[in-house]
């Protein structure tokens, strides 16, 4: 086998950042390639302190605000970025479990909550008409 499941050869294909069920770590290790964090590598590639700072609202969209799945997300990496720019930041997604509390943890302004009845376009005019002025 590629990866022999218990030498330390397996552990990229569970690294976070190696992609769903692993096996995309696992290929880049097969390949000698390696993880990086792909929101710093966004982050960095993409100036995107300079991005936010152009920027009147940030919008996450997540499909589930949920606290243990954002650890996987980019959220914070965001929300840093927008924070130091002084950028409210709005979570859009289908679900969510968060308290306000966990909101403000995130760095979340606010939420946007669709439960799969509000198309992208539709929830962005409310948002806007919210949000914006």
């Amino acid at each position: 086998p590629l990866l022999d499941a218990s030498s330390e050869a397996a552990a990229p294909g569970r690294m976070p950042g190696s992609g769903l069920g692993g096996g995309a770590g696992a290929m880049i290790a097969a390949i000698g390639g390696r993880i990086v964090d792909a929101a710093a590598f966004l982050a960095a590639s993409t100036s995107l302190s300079d991005i936010v700072e152009d920027c009147d609202l940030a919008l996450v969209l997540e499909p589930g605000l949920h606290s243990p799945g954002l650890a996987e997300a980019m959220l914070d990496t965001l929300t840093r970025a927008a924070s130091q720019a002084a950028i409210p930041v709005v979570g859009v997604g289908e679900s969510s479990s968060l308290s306000s509390h966990e909101r403000a943890e995130w760095g979340l302004h606010g939420q946007f909550v669709t439960e799969g009845r509000v198309d992208l376009e539709e929830a962005g005019s409310r948002i806007a008409r919210t949000w914006t002025r």
